[in-house]
């Protein structure tokens, strides 16, 4: 059985100062980690209020029409060595145990999403238009550089996508996830095909002037 726990993050209004300074760590550390694969930097995180860390975790509405989720992987406490038992706050706020890896999703009714890239994308595939209202974006995908090649990423992956499909059984509708991933990082794109996502297609970054593909799209069909 894996040592590390999925958990996801509470929704309420309040969460924590403890939930979002852990949260705001992980992402950093992401950050500096690996600069190149991010579509932010460390330095424009840094600067981010408290405000804009709290958005990030908050969802407005009750399930089933959350609009977004993030799971962490948590190592067992350093004291009890477990990783069940206690309440999942309590769990959360708990720093022996320390989070490993996240991932996000912000689903269609998220209106923090920046979807004019991603709809630009769209109108050049015609077979994909008529989905666009159902797309559930993958995002801060995310593995301490001491825990990789040990499955965590995939078991985030696997949380992600079980969360989509529950949430469109819920209100009885068709979902596709997708994600954009620097065409370099060979270990997420195999990490992502491991968990059925497919090609999509190449996207120029625009913040680079060589003018070369930068991003490769994937998607999955979830319901």
């Amino acid at each position: 059985m894996s040592v590390y726990s999925i958990l996801p993050l509470p929704s309420g209004p309040t969460p924590s100062d403890t939930i979002i300074h852990r949260y705001k760590s992980l992402r950093l550390l992401a950050l500096q980690t690996d600069p190149r694969n991010f579509g932010s930097t460390y330095e424009q995180e840094l600067m981010r209020t408290p405000e804009v860390w709290r958005g990030r975790i908050v969802s407005r509405s009750p399930w089933p029409d959350r609009e977004n989720i993030t799971f962490v992987a948590a190592l067992p406490s350093a004291e009890s060595g477990g990783t069940n038992g206690g309440q999942m706050v309590d769990i959360l706020e708990d720093e022996t145990r320390e989070w490993v890896g996240m991932v996000g999703v912000l689903a269609p009714n998220h209106e923090g999403v920046d979807k004019n890239a991603i709809l630009s994308f769209l109108e050049r595939d015609k077979e994909m238009m008529d989905i666009k209202e159902k797309l559930h974006l993958v995002v801060c995908t995310t593995v301490h550089p001491d825990h990789r090649g040990r499955g965590v990423g995939k078991r985030l992956m696997e949380y992600a996508v079980k969360w989509i499909e529950d949430r469109c059984k819920a209100l009885g509708e068709e979902g596709v996830a997708v994600l954009a991933v620097r065409m370099t990082n060979t270990n997420a794109i195999g990490l992502y095909e491991s968990v059925g996502f497919k090609f999509w297609g190449t996207e120029k970054d625009s913040t680079v002037g060589s003018g070369e593909m930068a991003y490769r799209w994937m998607y999955r069909h979830v319901v």
